[in-house]
């Protein structure tokens, strides 16, 4: 009985429940003047173009990391590798393995930028909807 309202107790208060959507259309819009309007359309595209920019980052940050992974070793693993029986062999197999791996990596973070993006698709809608506000109002 004490586990059951343990349960129950627990499940009400869920520290993780989501966050509320992003309003792209919201209650008092349409009363807004000209300044505050052209105030909030400044300010979500200097937050979008910075979040681009944050994006393009570290998608070439990724890029850069992922390419100098798949190059593997240098000149000093050839020789020594040359000096081992299947050396060679080995060192292109290893550098095969670091490779795919690498590309795993490289597909997983292009997933995860691509899902960044998309988050901001609600930001980009609030922003044309506002520039519709402020051009109907001919301001």
């Amino acid at each position: 009985m004490l586990a059951a309202l343990l349960f129950l107790a627990m499940a009400a208060t869920d520290p993780a429940a989501a966050p509320a959507p992003y309003e792209v259309i919201r209650a008092g819009d349409r009363a807004k003047t000209c300044e505050v309007l052209l105030q909030e359309v400044n300010g979500l595209n200097a937050e979008l173009q910075a979040e681009q920019t944050r994006q393009a980052e570290a998608m070439n940050d990724s890029v850069k990391d992922q390419m100098g992974a798949m190059r593997g070793g240098g000149a000093v693993a050839s020789s020594l590798a040359s000096l081992v029986p299947f050396g060679g062999q080995a060192l292109s197999m290893a550098r095969e393995a670091q490779a795919s791996a690498a590309q795993r990596k490289m597909a997983d973070q292009m997933t995860a930028f691509a899902q960044d993006a998309m988050a901001l698709q609600p930001m980009y809608q609030r922003l044309d909807y506002l520039m519709d506000l402020y051009n109907s109002k001919a301001c």
